[in-house]
């Protein structure tokens, strides 16, 4: 059984403005996902909110980082590659 499969997630070259704007939304994806997770584990008095918070500032932190290098560079066009890699995780 294949346990592991790579997915080609993004492969072009873009304008920074459409590389900020497809980059900038799956970040904020992300970041609406964990906050909404973080809801539940306050809700339910369950889970990690220290980890889901570290991870929240960190996608956003990363995210500014994305932002600063594309405005930095924007009258470039840039190559942008992404992959996704799915892997099953077998417990115990």
């Amino acid at each position: 059984m294949n346990t592991e499969q790579h997915f080609k997630l993004i492969d072009g070259t873009f304008t920074a403005a459409d590389a900020q704007l497809v980059i900038q939304r799956m970040y904020n994806e992300k970041i609406q996902f964990h906050n909404r997770m973080l809801l539940k584990i306050r809700e339910n008095n369950a889970g990690d909110i220290q980890a889901t918070e570290r991870k929240i500032a960190e996608l956003e932190e990363t995210s500014k980082q994305v932002s600063k290098f594309l405005k930095d560079n924007l009258e470039q066009r840039v190559e942008v590659k992404g992959a996704l890699v799915l892997s099953v995780i077998n417990k115990g």
